[in-house]
């Protein structure tokens, strides 16, 4: 049986509820792995990508240990769900933020060994559990991830329209910033931060 999540009702029950969803993956994971089996270097790749991911995620695992946003790792990939409790009331600036912080150092513990991540940023409807992740949040982020390109997390429209909240309230009372302040990517519905 699943453990208790942010995701699930007082009764159990799973439920979907209002997240940010970030998805992201290593960048030439399956090239990298390729080129060391062919060159008889397998077995070195998987203790040193051994090494930094389990370092890489015990640290985004410390980071989730009070509960309030859910990790799913699986090789090379990661989904973190966090639950925004105050939609109306702050469009999940918190939330948000842990998000940025927590793919930040990720980065910085994958890059410092030579890798760099890719993935979006959603937000919508989400569930997550020890074995299941599943909604439309989810659907969206890994979409952001498949527009190639340089290493980056890709924000969809739903977490601009939320940021352009967060980043109105700061900027100008009652105002709201426009999407020409994040650098569009060719997809019609993100954007992108780097």
């Amino acid at each position: 049986m699943p453990t208790r999540t942010p995701y699930t009702r007082p009764s159990g029950e799973p439920a979907l509820v209002p997240s940010f969803v970030c998805y992201a993956d290593i960048l030439g994971f399956s090239e990298l792995s390729r080129a060391a089996m062919k060159a008889g270097e397998g077995e070195q790749f998987l203790n040193s990508l051994r090494t930094v991911l389990n370092a890489a995620y015990e640290r985004v695992r410390e980071m989730a240990g009070d509960g309030t946003f859910s990790v799913k790792v699986f090789t090379d990939n990661i989904v973190v769900g966090h639950p925004v409790t105050r939609v109306v009331l702050d469009h999940g600036e918190a939330e948000f933020g842990t998000m940025l912080w927590v793919f930040s150092e990720l980065q910085l513990t994958l890059a410092t060994s030579g890798f760099f991540v890719r993935g979006g940023i959603a937000f919508g409807d989400h569930y997550m559990d020890d074995d299941i992740v599943f909604g439309p949040a989810l659907l969206d982020a890994v979409a952001l991830d498949m527009g190639g390109g340089p290493p980056r997390l890709t924000l969809a429209r739903e977490t601009v329209e939320q940021v352009q909240h967060h980043l109105g309230f700061y900027g100008r009372p009652g105002g709201r910033l426009t999407t020409t302040t994040f650098c569009r990517t060719p997809m019609e519905r993100s954007f992108s931060i780097t």
